[in-house]
């Protein structure tokens, strides 16, 4: 949808409501790319700055279970004494966010983060237009995807600043989860700071002159890449998202999976299921783990279907899986594992105390109601070394288990309990991981926060969890993350058509090992 069929809509409408074609005019205006909102036009002093500095260390500090796990307390603070040495005397509302994204990254976990305004949390992708020139970092280096050729570029520079300090950057500020320095970092709808960052750097949200090294040619080209408003970002997503399923639609039809219609509750729950008659087969995409008991009833209907039918592999799809709620992630592995498990060994968590600042604010009453509960229940346990650690216990939904093959998918934008279970099942169930991943730690996890603290200067948001998770037991390389048994490489593969590449080398791999 373009700028001109919208003003013919409007003009249209002239003949039968004049205050129809005023708001109108007045939406689409705001809906327009518009380069003087993007610009750096806030500044604050260096006490200003120092300040929300001080009060976000010390929230970090305070109240993040994790805030030692990955960096040690000697690293953190001396980090945080050279942010604030690093300070000039007048700074614009970005150099600020760089600051301040740098601490709370530092801290190496997905769910903590940094965001500038309260109506960011909607806008994707914050700055960068991300669905049209996507963005990653590898060993060091910023590439970008051409939207023509498909093929990934190593960058030059970006509006005069070197790709390699722009990746440098993006990977000391992203909030990654167990701080991976080798694998690709992409920016991503799912990491809401990633866009921000990356226009925090530049200074502005667009236009953009890039220059990069032709995949082809191997020489020096430039392009220019306008900027994305809050509407072409949302419209660029769901046309990126469109094509991405019909893609994955294409590659299930091409290996005979025909879609199973189980009733309204399998698609309320976000899941997409399907079944080959020819090689005997199951796929299952799941979207996110919600939490909802229509979610359960659509997971249990599709995986009841699926132990009756007994196929000899089960292609469970977590590619576009953000995380969610523990309790339906445990729900869908009651079919897959013996009738007693637990997603988590641990949960341990810093603060106890009743009292917030007046700068926090809730996520919902459900979230309020919940750290209340979790507060009463560690106040009860002794700590050690500032941490309240209690062991979580097993859990039986009494569900029937499937016993055959298992084969799970995932991509740089699996995050969160998708990866816990996805790692679980290769421990329990040898299950076969394919794909490719974005720092993706196997032993800790933290909750998402139940909230925000404003800060007071700047008004940046910071989420902060109080809860995290460990699993030692799933420790399958030195640094505890997850390296697929199949490897997917993210930059052989236009992004847009890497899931269904995923898919078609899960598959491939089964009829490969059944051969033999």
């Amino acid at each position: 949808m373009r700028v001109d069929s919208v003003g013919r809509s409007v003009v249209a409408a002239t003949s039968r409501n004049v205050f129809a074609v005023f708001f109108a005019v007045v939406f689409i205006a705001a809906m327009l790319p518009n380069r003087s909102w993007a610009q750096t036009s806030e500044y604050f002093t260096r006490e200003e700055i120092a300040a929300d500095l001080s009060e976000a260390y010390e929230i970090l500090r305070r109240n993040h279970p994790n805030f030692t796990r990955h960096k040690s307390a000697q690293q953190q603070q001396s980090l945080y004494d050279g942010l604030v040495a690093s300070i000039p005397r007048y700074a614009s509302i970005d150099a600020a966010y760089l600051l301040l994204s740098e601490l709370v990254g530092a801290v190496c976990d997905e769910h903590t983060q940094i965001i500038k305004r309260q109506s960011d949390y909607a806008i994707m992708p914050g700055g960068w237009p991300w669905f049209e020139r996507p963005l990653f970092v590898r060993a060091g280096s910023l590439y970008i995807e051409d939207d023509y050729t498909r093929q990934k570029e190593k960058v030059v520079s970006i509006n005069g600043v070197s790709g390699d300090e722009i990746a440098a950057k993006l990977a000391a500020r992203m909030p990654n989860d167990g701080c991976v320095d080798d694998g690709v970092l992409v920016v991503s709808d799912f990491l809401r700071v990633s866009g921000h960052i990356v226009s925090a750097l530049l200074g502005t949200t667009g236009p953009y002159w890039i220059i990069s090294i032709g995949a082809e040619s191997g020489k020096p080209k430039g392009q220019t890449v306008e900027a994305a408003s809050p509407f072409y970002s949302r419209f660029d997503a769901y046309l990126f998202h469109k094509e991405r399923r019909r893609d994955l639609a294409r590659e299930l039809l091409v290996n005979s999976f025909t879609k199973r219609y189980l009733g309204h509750e399998v698609a309320a729950a976000d899941l997409s299921y399907r079944f080959a008659e020819r090689g005997n087969l199951a796929y299952v995409k799941v979207d996110s783990f919600l939490v909802a008991e229509k979610a359960k009833t659509g997971i249990e209907k599709v995986m009841r279907d699926i132990i009756e039918r007994k196929p000899d592999a089960l292609f469970i799809d977590f590619t576009g899986n953000p995380g969610g709620y523990t309790e339906t992630a445990q729900f869908f592995m009651a079919f897959l594992l013996p009738r007693s498990h637990r997603l988590h060994s641990r949960a341990y968590r810093k603060n106890v105390s009743r009292d917030l600042p007046p700068s926090f604010k809730f996520t919902d009453q459900a979230a309020k109601d919940a750290r209340n509960q979790d507060i009463r229940y560690f106040r009860r346990i002794k700590p050690r070394n500032g941490i309240r650690s209690t062991r979580v216990g097993r859990r039986s939904f009494g569900k029937p288990d499937y016993k055959g093959k298992l084969y799970v998918l995932v991509s740089p934008e699996s995050r969160s309990n998708a990866i816990k279970v996805a790692s679980n099942l290769r421990r329990l169930r040898n299950a076969t991981i394919v794909g490719n991943v974005t720092a993706a730690n196997t032993v800790s996890v933290c909750a998402a926060a139940r909230g925000s603290f404003k800060l007071k200067h700047t008004g940046f948001l910071m989420s902060v969890p109080e809860i995290c998770y460990s699993s030692p037991e799933n420790r399958f390389a030195d640094d505890g993350t997850l390296v697929p048994d199949v490897a997917v490489d993210v930059f052989e593969w236009p992004l847009v058509n890497l899931n269904s590449m995923i898919l078609r080398t899960a598959v491939e791999d089964h009829r490969a090992t059944s051969v033999e």
